[in-house]
């Protein structure tokens, strides 16, 4: 017997052994008395004894069917949420997404879109992973990640993306420094300083790009330092022992040690950008994507 008209079977029992009546629970069950008897009859045959017995004015339950509507109440219970619960998966109501980013999304785009979408959806489990730019297309490509927080540009023909901001450059030197008290400055005057920069492992695609846009200014970093913590960098930086470059959005996590100076002269800035695989199906994506589109987040 098909384990779905099994369920079927037993939901009509339970129908029953809550009315004791065939005529009360065939009407909640809208079928004809008939058809209800046959059903019973059909599960006895499964079950190989009597659940019930019936008489003209009453129905009660056997020992074994009492046994068998306490073992199997849950059943149903669970079936049913389970339809309710597969409903919301596909609807993009219930489920997992995960998530990853680089160094400059955690500061402000991912905590105020994460935000908004628990409130919206709190049934869906969300992972934050970091993942540095340069491997968040390879992890979006093998779907290791639902959704990636990365710097542009994106060279995937398999992934897709939306820029959210273009972020301006600053020199980040200490705030002791005649620099730091500029308006500005530009690129042409950066070549004398020693850079302290990010590491391979975690800051090659963003150092990369860096040098790309300082190249079209006819100027090249002198890396004096490479490091992989943002934090590291930022002591460094303070202690005086080079300057470092970082996008207008890290200019709210810089301590009081340091100042931020536009750098002015090149083509353009860093693009940060929402990716994810164009082959994905999944609802929760969607409607990660759909509300970072409809509130500009």
């Amino acid at each position: 017997m098909a384990r779905a008209e099994s369920i079927g079977l037993l939901d009509t029992f339970i129908v029953v052994a809550e009315e004791l009546s065939f005529r009360r629970a065939a009407a909640r069950l809208n079928i004809d008395q008939s058809a209800l008897t046959r059903r019973i009859q059909k599960l006895e045959n499964q079950v190989g004894v009597q659940l019930l017995v019936r008489s003209t004015h009453n129905v009660r339950l056997t020992d074994a069917g009492l046994y068998f509507l306490e073992a199997n109440c849950s059943v149903i219970d669970r079936y049913m949420s389970s339809i309710k619960r597969a409903r919301s998966v596909a609807e993009g109501l219930y489920g997992h997404l995960s998530i990853g980013y680089m160094n400059f999304a955690g500061v402000d785009l991912l905590p105020k879109a994460v935000k908004t979408f628990r409130e919206a959806f709190p049934d869906v489990l969300i992972s934050l992973l970091y993942v540095p730019s340069q491997l968040q297309q390879i992890q979006l490509s093998r779907n290791e990640i639902d959704i990636g927080y990365t710097i542009g540009p994106i060279q995937n023909q398999d992934i897709d993306f939306v820029t959210l901001r273009q972020e301006d450059l600053f020199l980040v030197v200490p705030a002791t420094a005649s620099l730091a008290n500029r308006p500005f400055v530009q690129a042409s005057m950066i070549n004398s300083l020693k850079f302290i920069m990010g590491d391979d492992d975690e800051w090659s695609f963003y150092r990369w790009k860096i040098e790309s846009l300082l190249r079209e200014s006819n100027v090249s970093l002198d890396i004096a330092w490479k490091i992989s913590n943002i934090t590291a960098i930022f002591g460094m930086v303070s202690a005086g022992c080079g300057v470092t470059i970082l996008p207008e959005c890290m200019k709210c996590a810089i301590p009081s040690s340091l100042a931020a100076v536009p750098i002015t002269g090149l083509s353009q800035g860093i693009e940060l950008q929402i990716a994810w695989n164009k082959a994905t199906h999944s609802p929760h994506i969607h409607k990660f994507l759909s509300l970072i589109k409809d509130t500009d987040l």
